[in-house]
């Protein structure tokens, strides 16, 4: 369902980058409709937290366009990462501080 919206008029316009970020925010909203604590397993209890929580501080597309910081074909990447470093570093800050579970 996801992938057919590229195809939307109302995401014609938007980069690629632009749109992995939304998928990336829907697929973590549908983690959190489920719920966490209705799941077992390392990756519920050690990753879907870290994701939860990196939703919720709105960090998606800071680490989005950091995944796609090596993309040097697509230019987008690189200023939309210089047009927003304070998100970037406030991405990499929390992260670097996250409290993992132990």
């Amino acid at each position: 369902m996801m992938a057919a919206l590229d195809y939307d008029d109302k995401n014609k316009d938007k980069t690629p980058t632009a749109r992995m970020a939304e998928k990336f925010n829907d697929l973590i909203g549908s983690l959190a409709e489920q719920g966490s604590g209705s799941h077992k397993g390392f990756v519920w209890e050690y990753y879907v937290p870290y994701f939860l929580e990196m939703k919720r501080k709105d960090f998606v597309p800071a680490f989005t366009y950091l995944i796609r910081a090596a993309h040097t074909d697509q230019p987008d990447v690189q200023r939309w990462l210089q047009a927003h470093t304070a998100q970037v570093e406030g991405f990499q800050e929390w992260s670097k501080n996250y409290a993992w579970p132990k």
